[in-house]
């Protein structure tokens, strides 16, 4: 029960953290040296916790919006250390009611940028009377991170990761070339 769903009255509700991120933390660094150029940006969390819910979970309820790989891990007696309960498929939303058995981790370290970049020497530019600068780059977004969330879910994603509100993370890389003239 809820008891009177006050603080002071919690009945048996229990406080099993918050979604809003703590102890977010960040850095960027770089450096340059004869027209090369790198930089990092890392960023994270380093507490955060959110509750699956039961869209999420329960594979009667809309399966094709969840990550696969939960859908592996189901109790058998084979398999008595899975990660998910024993899937019932009437009526049986009982196993993905809010617990702190779904209680996810959250924190994380993330590599959001890196970028490596050579700018030509004006030397070599000088037999040009069009160009006046080129320089060369390669950078990667969110390319790797340190999380303890369950495979599939993004840490930096919203408690709500059921239905259409859940989008594919993904990890990017660009090559580019700068040209003045």
């Amino acid at each position: 029960t809820g008891g009177n769903f006050t603080p002071d009255s919690p009945g048996d509700l229990v406080m099993l953290g918050t979604t809003d991120p703590r102890y977010t933390f960040g850095a960027d660094l770089g450096f340059e040296w004869k027209g090369l150029r790198f930089s990092v940006q890392l960023q994270g969390v380093g507490k955060r916790n959110f509750l699956l819910d039961e869209a999420t979970l329960n594979p009667t309820q809309g399966s094709l919006y969840q990550a696969i790989n939960i859908h592996r891990d189901y109790w058998t007696p084979e398999n008595t250390d899975a990660f998910m309960p024993r899937p019932v498929y009437k009526g049986g939303s009982y196993n993905y009611k809010p617990s702190d058995r779904w209680i996810q981790d959250a924190a994380y370290l993330r590599l959001k940028n890196i970028t490596v970049g050579y700018t030509m020497p004006q030397e070599l530019l000088k037999k040009s009377k069009v160009i006046s600068n080129v320089r060369f780059y390669v950078t990667g977004t969110d390319l790797w991170e340190i999380s303890h969330i369950n495979d599939g879910w993004d840490p930096e994603g919203s408690s709500n990761m059921s239905g259409l509100n859940r989008y594919p993370f993904l990890r990017t890389w660009t090559l580019g070339a700068n040209i003045t003239f």
